[in-house]
C-alpha cells in the first residue's frame, strides 16, 4: 500500500509541475481537480489514415464503464491500427491505456484500435480515475459491393422470347406468350413461381410494352391498350382513338410515357397520359433519331438535380439502329447525350434501370448485322454521371458470375420491400431464357437513415 501511495504521488508531483491541458491542443496551468470526466475525443488527422479523423464520437454513459464509439462507421478499409487520439476532460494528470501503458498530459504514441482499447483518465488530484472503452467502429463490409445469387434455372420449361416480368401488388409477375397462349407465373420472392391463367388477353400483344401506374398494369398493343388490377385479369381500356401505340417508355411522375403514331398524320409522337385512356402529345415534336422501337428506358431520382427519363439506344422510324442516349426533366424538351468524347456504340434491346447511385445498362444486341447479344464487358455497363458517360463497373465491386448467360431483352426489376435488384430471362443468341438472379448492394442493408451518403 505504501509504495502504491508513493507512486500516486510521484505521478501527481509530475502533473503538477508539467503544462498540459484539458484540451490537449491547448497549454494552461492544470488545476487541481478530481474531475476526471472525459468531455470529448477524436483522432487526429494521420497521411496513412486519411478517413479515421473524420469520424465523429459519441459518449455514452454506462452502469459500470463509460464508452465512446463513432455512431456512423468509417469506410471499408479504413486503417485504424495506428491512430493518435485527441482527448478533452474536465481535468487530468495523464492517462493509462489498457491498464499497462501510461502517459502524462497526453497520449503521445499510437494506438491500435483495431479492437476495443480501454483509456483510464486520472484527475489532476492524481488519485480519482475514471474508465472509457473506446470502440473506433469501421464497415466490415464493402458498402458498394454488388453481391450476385442465382434464385432459379428457370422459371418454367416452357417460356418464350416474348416475355416481361413487373413487380406490381407486392409479388413478381412474370408474362411470356407463343403463337398458341399467353402464359403468367408469380412469386413472392422471385424463387419459387406459381402458375397463372390469364384471362382477357389477345394472342400476339408484346409483353415488353407494359408498366405500371395507379395500382394497375398497362399493356400497350398498337390500336388497343389492355389494363389488369391483379396480374391476371386483362380487360380492354376506351381511348381516344388518336393513336397507335408503338412502344411503352415508362411511368414517370404520375403518367404513362410511349411512343405513338398520330392515325391521321401518320407521325411518331412521344405521348403521355394520366389515366391509360387520354393521350396527350408530351413534346411538339418528334425529333431526328428518337427511337420508336428496340430501346431502353427508365425513370429515375439520381442522388443529386431532379428526377428525370432516360431513352438509351433502339431504331429510329427508318429502321436504323441508334447510339443516342435522350433524356428529359419535363417530359417536353429532350436531350440527346451523344458527345464525341463519350463513345457510345449503337445498341438495341437492352435493359436499363437506375440501382446503387448509378444507372445500369444490361444486355442488348452489338452493332453487327446478325444482331449478336453483346459480351463480356458490354454485357453490363454503368453510369456514374446519369447516362453521359458509360464504364465497365468496378472490377472489385461489380462481377459478372462466370456462369452468368449473356442476353437481351432482359427484365431489370427493383423489389422495394429488401431494395434488391432482380435480372430475369430474356433470350441468348440461340434461346429464349427465364432465369432469375439477384443482385444486391451492400449499403442497402445498412440502416436507410444511411443510404443518402452512398
Amino acid at each position: 500500500m505504501k509504495l502504491l501511495k508513493y507512486k500516486h504521488s510521484i505521478f501527481f508531483l509530475l502533473s503538477l509541475i508539467a503544462f498540459g491541458s484539458c484540451n490537449l491542443n491547448t497549454s494552461n496551468t492544470i488545476n487541481v481537480s478530481d474531475d476526471a470526466t472525459i468531455t470529448a475525443f477524436s483522432i487526429n488527422y494521420n497521411d496513412s489514415s486519411e478517413n479515421a479523423s473524420s469520424a465523429v464520437f459519441t459518449i455514452t454513459n454506462g452502469y459500470t464503464v463509460d464508452t465512446i464509439r463513432n455512431l456512423d462507421s468509417l469506410p471499408y478499409n479504413t486503417r485504424i491500427d495506428s491512430l493518435i487520439p485527441s482527448i478533452t476532460t474536465s481535468s487530468t494528470s495523464g492517462f493509462i491505456v489498457n491498464d499497462t501503458l501510461t502517459y502524462y498530459l497526453t497520449v503521445s504514441k499510437a494506438i491500435n484500435f483495431t479492437s476495443k482499447v480501454k483509456i483510464t483518465n486520472v484527475a489532476s488530484d492524481g488519485e480519482t480515475k475514471k474508465d472509457y472503452i473506446i470502440d473506433v467502429r469501421v464497415h466490415k463490409v464493402d458498402p458498394y459491393l454488388y453481391v450476385w445469387t442465382k434464385l432459379s434455372d428457370k422459371i418454367n420449361a416452357s417460356v418464350y422470347e416474348n416475355q416481361k416480368t413487373l413487380f406490381f401488388k407486392g409479388k413478381f409477375h412474370f408474362y411470356t406468350s407463343s403463337v398458341a397462349g399467353n402464359y403468367a407465373y408469380s412469386s413472392s420472392d422471385a424463387s419459387a413461381w406459381s402458375s397463372e391463367t390469364l384471362t382477357g388477353l389477345p394472342l400476339g400483344v408484346s409483353f415488353q410494352n407494359m408498366d405500371t401506374l395507379n395500382s394497375k398494369i398497362f399493356l400497350l398493343s398498337g390500336n388497343d391498350i389492355y389494363t389488369s388490377l391483379n396480374g391476371t385479369d386483362w380487360a380492354l381500356v376506351t381511348t381516344d382513338n388518336k393513336y397507335t401505340y408503338k412502344a411503352m417508355i415508362c411511368e414517370y411522375e404520375s403518367k404513362l410515357y410511349a411512343i405513338g403514331q398520330d392515325k391521321t398524320t401518320n407521325a411518331y409522337r412521344i405521348i403521355n397520359s394520366a389515366d391509360g385512356s387520354n393521350w396527350n402529345e408530351a413534346a411538339s415534336e418528334f425529333l431526328n433519331d428518337f427511337p420508336v422501337s428496340g430501346f431502353a428506358s427508365t425513370s429515375f431520382q439520381p442522388k443529386y438535380g431532379n428526377k428525370k427519363i432516360i431513352v438509351v439506344g433502339g431504331y429510329n422510324a427508318n429502321g436504323k439502329k441508334l447510339n443516342t442516349r435522350w433524356t428529359t426533366e419535363d417530359g417536353v424538351y429532350w436531350v440527346n447525350l451523344q458527345n464525341p468524347k463519350s463513345p457510345f456504340d449503337a445498341i438495341s434491346n437492352a435493359a436499363l434501370t437506375y440501382y446503387g447511385s448509378k444507372l445500369l445498362l444490361v444486355g442488348g444486341t452489338d452493332i453487327s448485322d446478325e444482331e449478336n447479344v453483346v459480351t463480356g464487358e458490354m454485357q453490363v455497363r454503368n453510369s456514374l454521371d446519369e447516362g453521359l458517360t458509360w464504364g465497365i463497373p468496378d472490377s472489385t465491386q461489380n462481377v459478372l458470375p462466370e456462369n452468368f448467360k449473356y442476353r437481351k431483352n432482359t427484365s431489370l426489376v427493383i423489389n422495394p420491400i429488401n431494395h434488391a435488384l432482380y435480372i430475369i430471362g430474356g433470350a441468348d443468341n440461340l434461346n429464349p431464357l427465364s432465369d432469375v438472379w439477384k443482385l444486391q448492394v451492400n449499403y442497402y442493408k445498412f440502416d436507410p437513415s444511411e443510404w443518402y451518403k452512398y
